[in-house]
């Protein structure tokens, strides 16, 4: 294959995906070595309570496994610390990924920090609530990082190791490693591409809880906005106070109330007061980067 990597290391979390994970292994490895990619392809068994960890070895993975259950991002995270190859790539145990698809992707890593599987289809589209969410969270996401991401939290991506490295301390180790994964490339100004791939309904029970997940996921973005936006973050937060400081300001020239005007003048204090503390942690995010 043209631009093919010199080599590549596949990171596959899996957690009680017995009944998925000896497709998904033999497909890698057979994509890969039809590519001619010097390759290998780690399964880190997230504490299974089924036979994942033996189906994964007999597929030709090397399996790495948890003592207790971690998360899916301390899995990849686990994975990565073992890698033989600086070019990685990921995918999940459950089959929704197919592992040719590593084929669109990898034409890509040479020029781009990571290059990350744009879900189509209607599996991935879903009912109207599903959408709703989706657009909901790459709202907050393009305010976090001010790009459109077609897919900001996608399971398969080939990466260079150190986009990794970089963000170590900052992602997620759970559910929404992926999330973070991605607004941290972006707002460090890592070149990162989008290609469309295939996306297919899983093997077995899915492990998602919906509830849970979506109000874990919402929770980490607003984070993300706070990390590596303090400033833009504190400008919205400081909308309302600002408002209602002048509302209250011009009402109490009307009725000549003291106490309005305070309270007025307190509202305008306090939006102040939020938006210099937005300055100052963009001023010490800059002297942390500039000190790394």
């Amino acid at each position: 294959m043209k631009d093919a990597p010199d080599g590549l290391t596949v990171v596959i979390p899996a957690f009680n995906e017995a009944g998925a994970i000896r497709g998904v292994v033999e497909a890698t490895r057979r994509t890969l070595k039809d590519l001619g990619v010097d390759h290998e392809v780690i399964v880190v068994d997230d504490a299974s309570e089924d036979g994942t960890a033996v189906e994964a070895a007999a597929a030709g993975a090397r399996v790495l496994a948890h003592p207790a259950n971690a998360g899916y991002g301390a899995a990849i995270l686990t994975g990565a610390g073992q890698a033989r190859f600086e070019l990685m790539a990921i995918l999940d145990a459950d089959g929704s990924y197919p592992p040719q698809e590593l084929v669109k992707l990898l034409p890509h890593a040479r020029q781009f920090d990571m290059v990350i599987g744009q879900r189509t289809g209607e599996v991935y589209r879903g009912g109207p609530l599903k959408r709703r969410g989706r657009g909901a969270f790459a709202w907050l996401a393009r305010f976090v990082t001010g790009q459109s991401i077609p897919d900001v939290n996608s399971g398969m991506r080939v990466f260079h190791k150190r986009v990794l490295e970089d963000a170590a301390h900052i992602v997620c180790r759970g559910f929404s490693f992926s999330t973070t994964l991605t607004l941290s490339a972006l707002t460090a100004g890592r070149f990162v591409k989008h290609v469309p791939i295939t996306y297919l309904p899983r093997v077995g029970r899915s492990h998602v809880r919906y509830l849970r997940d979506t109000l874990r996921t919402a929770q980490i973005l607003v984070q993300a906005a706070v990390f590596h936006n303090p400033t833009k973050t504190a400008t919205v937060l400081a909308f309302l106070p600002v408002a209602c400081g002048a509302v209250l300001v011009a009402a109490a020239g009307l009725a000549r109330s003291a106490l309005l005007f305070a309270t007025g003048v307190a509202c305008l204090l306090t939006a102040l007061v939020i938006f210099v503390l937005g300055l100052v942690m963009d001023t010490l995010k800059m002297h942390g980067r500039r000190d790394g």
